[in-house]
């Protein structure tokens, strides 16, 4: 049967420059294939973004289209907000003052019409889903922003090896749902500038999986070859990045390789970047005879014809040309140069994946006619591409794939009631997933008898299909008011803990995570706070891990959209983090009547680890009454272990496919509101990082 999925959704993409759309069409092509209809949009731009849509053949709208008259005092109340801005900073910031001011205020009325042209298109549209390479520029970042303000999913996808500044390492998934990467090492990368791991998805690369098969399709190596007459001799490409190098002496011996050696054809290949004014520079710095020997190339070729066509490809510094040429299947050399280059690949050394080699190295190598095929260290290029390219076949299948899960989870239905006969008999029902570590649970089932006290309560236990003998050991010593609830059917935990939840004879309902224990008392908190807050409410607690710094103390949305507990890693009895007060989520652990809990229809099967986020939500924003969450200050619960909740991507992109156009950051206007500076809490976090390092 056909697959009908994508016939009639609307996907847009935004594009600029002409690198941005080779990793997108292959996409959108893809997609209208299976019945999407595809659009393209463009901004406005010194170098028209227009030229690239044109060049590329495909039908597009500029954002001016949707700039309508009516819009006029919205564009200027924009524009003047902006030219006070900048005026101000033209005063105060040296960067800002090297601006010409007439191109700085065309610059800014232009962006008061894109803001609003951005708006308007999406509101107009309303596609499915909508991608662009980033939301790094300003054009991004606005296409973005107005997405997730109509909870329209956005997703973006990764350039280059982001090999530049620092500051480029950041914000990649602020206002879009995810980002994809092409494989483990970039994901990594991102995560140590505090990207959200959950939300950065190794994909492939999908302009080089189009490539490669359009090479052997092509019969590029044989076909270029032929076209150069070069079919005989020892093909070299060395690849050049955007500096050039001022002094040629470490290259002039492989420059001029061709002229000594007849059986040698060497290719140099220009960055796109570089002006030919540079290049033309460059190469007047060698003789004659060897320009003419030496095939110079800036746009006049494909890189990827290039890379197929030859024998060795010679790197200068690390480059995204790296695990393409690997991918390709050319072997590889990385020069060893005094030359101070910007980047080196640190995975591609540390996998010796390329041939490190210096200029002198590699020329005696070419002319004693080594095979550098042979050389190759195939395993560490394996190890390379399997952690910078993930997929280097499918990507385009995978990444439509996590397209479709996010356009379904974005356009996903809350559940519906649940109806149970069960009446409630107990005070409380305690529902626990059973942890495979026989020492804590044990710890866990003693700390919880006796916490409760006297309290009219019950326990039901999700054991995981898969355990230890021991486990089952635990389990079948059992007396009491004790359930145990096997998975037979092989449900996911949200749908076995609703279950749970329509069995239950408790009037209160307490999900705790594994490893997770209360304080004594903790009963009465939780009857005492319903009294007063009312039976339609919804409760977490203070959690700490086991050196007693807070996991949470309710749950805020930091600038990443990412839902993080407020006042993360101080102390316990930090005074702010002490106070009761009302949030979108609490985590961890949760407590509501279980008439509001199937009333809510329970736990969304595919939330997974986001179950309790999801139902706060659900509550919050979607439920007809009006449903309050409240952090319970004096309700402590405390982690035995020390552990990291896995990460899920299937079950991320249902949650911020669905969630994304509601997480807006509030992290910092809840430490604003309280009086603590971000300078206050690093100081403080340092100082309780201290006292526990003093301790040991």
């Amino acid at each position: 049967m056909k697959n009908t999925f994508w016939k009639g959704k609307k996907v847009t993409a935004y594009v600029a420059l002409k690198h941005h759309t080779r990793f997108i069409i292959p996409i959108m092509d893809a997609l209208a294939a299976l019945g999407a209809q595809t659009h393209y949009l463009v901004g406005q731009a010194e170098r028209s973004q227009e030229i690239t849509t044109i060049e590329c053949g495909v039908s597009y709208n500029h954002v001016f289209d949707f700039v309508h008259p009516e819009d006029r005092d919205k564009v200027y109340q924009h524009y003047h907000m902006l030219r006070k801005t900048f005026g101000q900073a033209l005063l105060e910031k040296d960067l800002f003052s090297l601006q010409a001011p007439t191109v700085l205020d065309k610059t800014l009325f232009a962006v008061a019409q894109e803001y609003v042209g951005f708006k308007n298109y999406l509101s107009e549209k309303q596609p499915d889903i909508c991608l662009s390479l980033h939301e790094l520029n300003r054009w991004g970042r606005m296409f973005s922003f107005h997405a997730k303000t109509l909870n329209i999913p956005h997703i973006v996808l990764q350039e280059g090896l982001l090999s530049s500044a620092n500051f480029i390492l950041t914000g990649h998934v602020q206002s879009s749902c995810f980002c994809l990467v092409w494989g483990e090492g970039t994901r990594r990368k991102l995560i140590e500038f505090e990207a959200p791991g959950d939300r950065i998805i190794p994909a492939g690369n999908t302009h080089l999986a189009n490539e490669i098969k359009r090479l052997s399709e092509n019969k590029t190596r044989e076909a270029k070859r032929k076209a150069y007459a070069i079919e005989d001799k020892f093909v070299i490409t060395l690849f050049f990045s955007i500096k050039l190098p001022q002094d040629v002496k470490e290259f002039v011996e492989l420059i001029q390789l061709p002229v000594e050696e007849d059986h040698v054809e060497l290719f140099v290949k220009f960055h796109p970047g570089t002006t030919r004014q540079k290049i033309d520079e460059f190469l007047a710095k060698f003789p004659k005879k060897t320009q003419q020997k030496v095939h110079g190339i800036h746009g006049e070729e494909d890189t990827y014809c290039l890379i197929a066509m030859s024998d060795l490809c010679v790197l200068v510094e690390g480059s995204t040309i790296g695990p393409e040429t690997l991918a390709i299947g050319t072997p590889l050399v990385l020069l060893n140069l005094e030359y101070q280059v910007d980047y080196v690949d640190p995975l591609l050394i540390e996998n010796q994946a390329a041939l490190q080699m210096t200029v002198k190295e590699l020329c005696t190598a070419i002319c004693n006619g080594e095979s550098f095929n042979t050389r190759m260290n195939k395993e560490g290029v394996k190890k390379y591409l399997d952690m910078q390219m993930v997929d280097t076949e499918n990507s385009i299948d995978r990444v439509i794939s996590i397209m479709k899960d996010i356009v379904i989870a974005n356009k996903s239905l809350p559940p519906v009631p649940i109806k149970s006969s069960q009446s409630s008999q107990l005070d409380h029902t305690i529902i626990i997933p059973v942890t495979t570590v026989p020492d804590a649970f044990l710890a866990t089932l003693k700390t919880i008898s006796s916490a409760c006290g006297d309290k009219n309560y019950e326990v039901i236990l999700l054991p995981p299909a898969s355990r230890p003998e021991s486990i089952d050991t635990i389990l079948n010593s059992l007396s009491g008011d004790v359930t145990i609830l096997e998975n037979k059917e092989g449900h996911p935990l949200p749908s076995l803990m609703n279950l749970a939840a329509k069995q239950a004879k408790g009037e209160m309902l307490s999900f705790l995570d594994p490893f997770i224990i209360p304080e004594a008392g903790w009963l009465d908190i939780l009857e005492e706070s319903r009294g007063q807050y009312g039976p339609e409410a919804i409760f977490g607690g203070q959690l700490t891990n086991t050196y007693g710094n807070i996991l949470h103390a309710g749950m805020v949305v930091n600038a990443n959209a990412q839902p993080v507990s407020a006042y993360l890693h101080l102390n316990a009895d930090f005074p702010e983090a002490c106070q009761t007060r009302r949030f979108q989520m609490v985590d961890y652990q949760i407590a509501l009547t279980r008439e509001l809990f199937l009333e809510l229809g329970g736990f969304h099967p595919a939330s997974g680890c986001y179950k309790y986020l999801d139902l706060c939500l659900r509550a919050t924003e979607e439920f007809a009454k009006d449903i309050a969450v409240y952090y319970l200050h004096n309700l402590k619960f405390s982690q035995i272990i020390s552990l990291k909740r896995p990460e899920n991507h299937n079950e991320a992109i249902y949650f911020y496919g669905r969630w994304n156009g509601t997480l807006w950051d509030n992290e910092d206007q809840l430490y604003a509101m309280d009086g603590i500076s971000n300078h206050q809490l690093a100081t403080e976090r340092m100082k309780r990082a201290q006292e526990l390092i003093n301790r040991v």
